[in-house]
């Protein structure tokens, strides 16, 4: 239970940390206006901040936030641990794109 609830804190955080930069880079540099979560990676992709990889791996995390956000209780053990062993590496490739866009920007 224990790895359960720290995955699920690792994922939910990292999660919330890439929609936050994404949003803030939106902001900052005034692209177009992202119409949710999903669209954020969008517009980051459409602007090549992120790559067509990035944006498909991170894209289906989205549903993932959603129900952590509203069904928390519905999500399963298995469905948190396949998450965190096949997403893990996603996060380090995005926050590794999003440095190198910084530097070009800058």
């Amino acid at each position: 239970m224990t790895y359960r609830l720290a995955a699920e804190r690792a994922i939910w955080r990292a999660l919330e940390s890439t929609t936050d930069i994404c949003s803030e880079i939106i902001d900052a540099l005034v692209m177009r206006d992202a119409g949710g979560y999903a669209d954020m990676l969008k517009v980051l992709h459409e602007e090549n901040v992120i790559d067509t990889d990035c944006y498909h791996r991170l894209s289906r995390l989205v549903p993932l936030r959603s129900r952590l956000l509203r069904q928390q209780d519905r999500v399963t053990s298995t469905e948190i641990r396949e998450a965190v062993e096949e997403h893990r590496l996603d996060f380090e490739s995005f926050m590794r794109q999003i440095r190198v866009f910084l530097g070009r920007v800058s």
